[in-house]
């Protein structure tokens, strides 16, 4: 146990300590004094005499003036202590005070300095010493009395004296009756937590026993329903075996007796041969005739049984096999369904990181069992719920929870901006990563866009010069990195504008381009790359250091026929418009192939001819430009569901030739009207927000703008194309 050695600030309740207890609230606390009165000061007389019951004897200090000066007399009243010069003044403020000199006082010091020798009540803290009940302080290892609440440490007589004014301090019986009032309520905890923890442990118990109960009787229902479909293949089976076998035997039975019937008739005719052949040699004219009309006779009716024994039967049986849907259905018969488990349960959307405050934001959970797969239950079942929270605890606004296609929707409506902290829970468990913390901000108002808040590049080869530049995107610190295509490298500037660094070089080898147009950063910081004329996808790090690379030329699932842009959502999937291949295409963060959507191999594909700009909009759905269409192209996450923007003019809503897309924080979509030459957005209905840009070389102007983002802070980056710079709106 420490000693307090110095000064410590004033506390008015004690803290946590090594004791780990708090101040006693009906402990006589005395702030800067020590024994039965209030002492405001102590100093140790500087005089070498010592008393056997307290040591070296110690006079008491002034605790009116600041100078210390010793006490003469105390204050009977208010328990004071003062020097001469004081003496004056306090009787002057208190004139009904009786003021007694210290010297008249019998007993004096035992009033200051009351003896340590009372009952400890057993407590024994190890210090040698003549009585195994006291406690003795560790730095004069005297007898302790006191506890200061401050240092947190036991006091003798000599250690009261270094405690001064600023300190808290109790009488150490007091806070010993404190601390066994405080191990009789831990006791009482503690036994309550055994309580409780009995129950959770035959709850547990409980279910595991019933899990266990659950496990045999599912294995019985499998191992059952499996036996009654074997049984029922099986009597198939035979009662197929069984038919063909009547059958056979049926056509066995008209095959003998025919057999029958053709060996008599053949044994006749063998008959018939020898007698014809004898009767033909004869020389009598009689015989002959007589011999020809009776086996005239004979052979038609020969001919006629011989027509009768004609093989008419078959020999063939064949198995016609039931539809392979049959043997699908039966090598995956039957469905566990498992309730969800939050610890493998995801949400999904931007909204789990950034909202608008005023209006509802939405983001999917995908609801997923203990093995990650989607749980197949009914809505009712295991439904999550979501509360937003105040980093001051209180609510933050209103949320909900439905299902719709196949999973579960959360929307919630922030009243303020801010900081808030959404808490999706499965059963009373936290799903992954919950609580999430989101940024609130208030919708940007688009009415004042239109001249640009910073521009920069211009032709060239050079660091920081652009030749036909397509792709942009932002990283999470706002860099703006740019596919700067003819140049076939990746320039990447500060959100100043002024160049950062830059990599890649003309060629086909991992880290080299050909004309690199799209371009993506997602939540890990690395850099998805259309690497258009190689037809393929390059991915790297922050830095510009190769990872991997996917795709390649040709019109299978996974391969590319000029790949135009690409985008990346939150869990790191990566949509890419593969262009002369009339599709887009949806890929894994590691680049395995997921599905598709496009008109291949029939006349639709002219309703999706030349797809060019993509990304990912709110809710999972997922946005392209149709370049020869003029139109957008709306789809949902599982790439189905086309809905159509826009059509083909320069008037409200209409496009010509339109290129880069992206989806601002509150739904908005912003297009970049190529042939137009200005940039139109679109409320997530489709009706037409705001259009700034014209033609031209001047700041606000356009020529051509192609790719296009919005930064972390809301700003929309424009590639003008044409002028070969980048304008921040």
């Amino acid at each position: 146990m420490a000693s307090c050695n110095g000064a410590h600030p004033s506390t008015s309740a004690m803290c946590s300590s090594s004791f780990n207890v708090g101040v006693p609230n009906n402990a006589s606390v005395r702030q800067g004094g020590f024994g039965t009165d209030s002492v405001d000061s102590l100093s140790t007389f500087g005089y070498g005499t010592e008393d056997r019951a307290f040591g070296p004897l110690s006079i008491p200090v002034c605790g009116m003036c600041v100078s210390g000066q010793p006490g003469t007399s105390r204050c009977q009243d208010c328990s004071k202590i003062v020097c001469n010069n004081c003496y004056t003044l306090h009787i002057s403020q208190y004139a009904n005070h009786h003021v007694t000199n210290l010297a008249d006082i019998p007993n004096i010091q035992s009033l200051l300095y009351p003896s340590p020798s009372f009952s400890l009540g057993g407590v024994h803290n190890g210090h040698d010493n003549d009585s195994p009940l006291s406690i003795l302080c560790d730095k004069h290892r005297e007898e302790a009395f006191l506890f200061c609440l401050t240092c947190k440490v036991l006091a003798c007589r000599d250690c009261s004296l270094q405690h001064g004014l600023l300190h808290s301090v109790i009488s150490l019986p007091e806070y010993i009756q404190f601390v066994r009032d405080e191990i009789e309520r831990l006791l009482e905890e503690a036994e309550r937590g055994i309580t409780i923890m009995c129950t959770r442990y035959d709850k547990f118990s409980e279910m595991i026993r019933q899990m266990e109960e659950n496990e045999k009787h599912a294995a019985g229902r499998i191992l059952d329903t499996a036996k009654h479909i074997k049984m029922l293949v099986d009597n198939r089976a035979r009662q197929l075996i069984s038919d063909e076998s009547k059958s056979n035997a049926k056509k066995k039975s008209s095959l003998l007796r025919h057999l029958k019937m053709v060996c008599e008739n053949r044994s006749e005719l063998q008959n018939m041969v020898k007698q014809l052949t004898h009767v033909q040699n004869t020389r009598k004219p009689f015989d002959l005739l007589s011999a020809y009309n009776e086996f005239s006779v004979r052979l038609k009716k020969m001919q006629k049984s011989a027509s009768d024994t004609f093989v008419c039967e078959h020999d063939e049986v064949q198995f016609y096999v039931p539809d392979r849907s049959l043997f699908t259905a039966v090598a995956n018969f039957g469905v566990l369904c498992n309730l969800g488990c939050a610890c493998r349960t995801v949400a999904i959307g931007r909204a789990k990181a950034r909202a608008r405050s005023g209006s509802p934001n939405v983001l999917h959970v995908n609801v997923r069992d203990h093995k990650g797969n989607i749980c197949l239950q009914t809505p009712e079942t295991t439904a999550p719920t979501a509360q937003l929270l105040l980093p001051d605890g209180n609510a933050g606004g209103v949320c909900t929870v439905d299902w719709a296609e196949g999973a579960y929707l959360v929307r919630y409506s922030p009243m303020a901006d801010g900081i808030h902290y959404l808490h999706i829970k499965l059963r009373g468990q936290h799903i992954v990563d919950s609580p999430f913390t989101v940024t609130v901000q208030k919708q940007r108002d688009y009415e004042e866009i239109g001249f640009p808040k910073l521009v920069f590049g211009e032709e060239g080869g050079e660091e920081g010069q652009l030749c036909r530049p397509w792709g942009v995107c932002c990283d999470p610190d706002g860099n703006i990195i740019v596919a700067d295509r003819s140049n076939n490298r990746v320039q990447i500037f500060r959100p100043d504008g002024t160049f950062y660094h830059k990599f890649g070089e003309q060629g086909s080898e991992a880290g080299q381009f050909d004309r690199p147009a799209g371009i993506a950063s997602d939540i890990m910081r690395r850099i998805v790359v259309a690497d258009k004329d190689n037809h393929r996808i390059q991915v790297f790090k922050a830095t510009g250091e190769y990872m991997f690379m996917f795709g390649g030329k040709g019109n299978k699932d996974g391969q590319f026929n000029y790949p135009w842009d690409v985008d990346v959502n939150s869990e790191g999937q990566i949509i890419v418009s593969d262009t002369r291949n009339r599709r887009i295409q949806l890929f894994s963060a590691s680049g395995n192939f997921i599905r598709k959507f496009g008109y291949e191999n029939n006349g639709m594909w002219k309703l999706f001819d030349s797809p060019r700009g993509v990304c990912f909009g709110h809710d999972g759905k997922v946005i392209v430009t149709e370049f020869n269409n003029h139109c957008i192209v709306v789809l949902d996450p599982f790439l189905s569901n086309a809905r159509y923007v826009g059509k083909e003019g320069s008037g409200p809503e209409e496009l010509t030739r339109p290129q880069g897309i992206c989806v601002d924080e509150y739904g908005h979509i912003i297009v970049a009207d190529s042939r137009n030459n200005r940039i139109q957005i679109f409320h997530p209905n489709g009706s037409q927000l705001r259009h700034f840009g014209s033609p031209g070389i001047k700041p606000g102007e356009l020529d051509r703008p192609s790719g296009i983002c919005v930064s972390p802070d809301g700003k929309i980056v424009v590639v003008d194309f044409g002028n070969s710079r980048i304008q921040v709106f």
